[in-house]
């Protein structure tokens, strides 16, 4: 007889981002191959956008009432959201992968850190065990030790300080997400902090100077990130209403598991020692959490 394995249904939900989050990147990495990181960040957020406000609509959401104190938090998050995506492409430009992989990657331990000293939340001796086994699995899967091995330590150090600036803004901003979904619900907090994005967003590229053009050489790879990106968020947001926070963060850091997977899959990239001990730590964390 087979072990049944039985996971709660915020951690399905929480499985169910990082998939999304993790074919989204995927996506993403081909996209900006084609076209370019700012383009495929703008465009894509642009689709996600058609989604959120046709989701609206369709299901007859309607905006609650809504309290200074809350919009504050949303432009914050909003803001930094933008900081993180952002400083994220900056630490790729100046920087190695090998190193600022690691450290962006590194978001769900502030996220743990503030739900646990600000949010007040609490976990069990076996879930924390659980979530760092996943956290230091997903650090493990991120980056290949041989290009480590390869690096100059004055080379790579460029970028480490965007990366960690980036870490800490979407650290700040998953936290900021959970009393916000608290309040408002699962769906009206990204659809408000989408619509306050994009045109902050256009506003900061278009001071940059770069071009915004829309990418009809990478169309399908840009929409498909859209809609992944949506289905994420949905799906993360009815995770943390569901479990707390200082849980569901974590589990992202196996994002970079699934976009590795597909790369072995899609481009035959092999696997470095570290990163299958990466899979071993994230399936033991999982495989933790549900009993």
């Amino acid at each position: 007889m087979g072990v049944m394995i039985s996971l709660p249904i915020g951690i399905l939900f929480g499985l169910g981002a990082l998939l999304a989050w993790g074919v989204s990147e995927f996506f993403a990495a081909l996209s900006s191959r084609k076209t370019g990181s700012v383009k495929t960040f703008f465009w894509s957020q642009v689709i996600s956008l058609i989604v959120y406000t046709s989701s609206f609509v369709f299901f007859f959401f309607s905006l609650p009432s809504i309290s200074f104190i809350e919009w504050l938090l949303l432009l914050i998050m909003t803001t930094t959201v933008i900081g993180g995506i952002f400083n994220y492409y900056e630490g790729f430009s100046l920087g190695k992968v090998a190193v600022v992989s690691p450290i962006v990657n590194a978001w769900p331990l502030v996220t743990l850190f503030f739900a646990l000293t600000v949010l007040r939340q609490t976990l069990t001796f076996a879930q924390m065990i659980a979530v760092l086994l996943v956290i230091f699995g997903g650090l493990l899967v991120s980056f290949k030790l041989s290009d480590l091995a390869k690096l100059k330590f004055k080379n790579s150090a460029r970028g480490v300080r965007h990366a960690i600036i980036g870490s800490l803004f979407f650290g700040i901003a998953f936290t900021l997400l959970d009393p916000l979904v608290t309040s408002l619900g699962f769906f009206i907090p990204v659809f408000l902090q989408k619509v306050i994005q994009i045109p902050l967003s256009f506003g900061y590229i278009k001071m940059k100077g770069a071009d915004i053009s829309f990418p009809k050489e990478a169309a399908l790879p840009i929409v498909l990130i859209g809609i992944l990106e949506f289905s994420g968020v949905v799906t993360y947001n009815l995770a943390i209403s569901s479990e707390y926070t200082v849980l569901i963060a974590p589990l992202m850091s196996a994002i970079p598991m699934v976009t590795i997977i597909l790369a072995r899959l899609f481009f035959k990239e092999a696997l470095t020692v570290n990163q299958w001990v990466g899979f071993v730590f994230i399936i033991s964390g999982l495989a933790l959490l549900s009993l």
